[in-house]
Parts: structure tokens; sequence; C-alpha cells
């Protein structure tokens, strides 16, 4: 049985590469690409390790919020999972913030 694997992507390879041309290519979005860029090189520069733990925490937190609000099935895994993690932790003696 053959796979086709280009049948996984939602757009065809020239809708893919329109949206590279016209949206993300512009100056707005490039410069916006830069600052972010920057700002990650300074947070890190200047709070080290710390502060690349909190830039990737505020890049996952976004999407794990939205999900847990679309969907609330999810959202309710998540919360039990999150609390089953945090009692975890607790019990193994790490000092934990509650």
């Amino acid at each position: 049985m053959k796979v086709f694997y280009n049948n996984i992507h939602p757009y065809p390879s020239s809708t893919r590469k329109d949206i590279l041309k016209e949206k993300i290519a512009h100056p707005i979005i490039i410069l916006l690409l830069i600052a972010g860029a920057v700002g990650t090189a300074w947070a890190v520069s200047s709070f080290g390790v710390t502060g690349g733990v909190l830039i990737l925490i505020g890049i996952l937190a976004l999407p794990i919020v939205a999900i847990i609000l679309m969907y609330p099935k999810i959202g309710i895994i998540i919360s039990l999972v999150a609390a089953h993690l945090i009692m975890w932790m607790s019990r193994l003696g790490v000092n934990f913030p509650l």
C-alpha cells in the first residue's frame, strides 16, 4: 500500500508558497520577527536560563489556554493531569509553589 505524503497538508504546495510570499514576507511581519528574536536574545542574556524558560512557558501557555477554553473536555483532562502532577511533585518533597 502506497502512502502519499503530499495529501497530509491541508493546502497544496502552491498555496503554501503563496501564504509565505504574501503574509510572512510582509515588512511589518519581518520587523516583528526580528524584534521578537532580539527581545528573546536580550531576555536570555540578561536573565540566563530563567529568562529562556519563562519565554518558553509563555509561548506554550497561549495555545494551551486557547485549547482549554475552546474544547472543555480537553480542558478538564489537562486540569486533572496538571493537578495530578502538582500533587506528585509535592509527594516527592519538591518545594513546588502552590
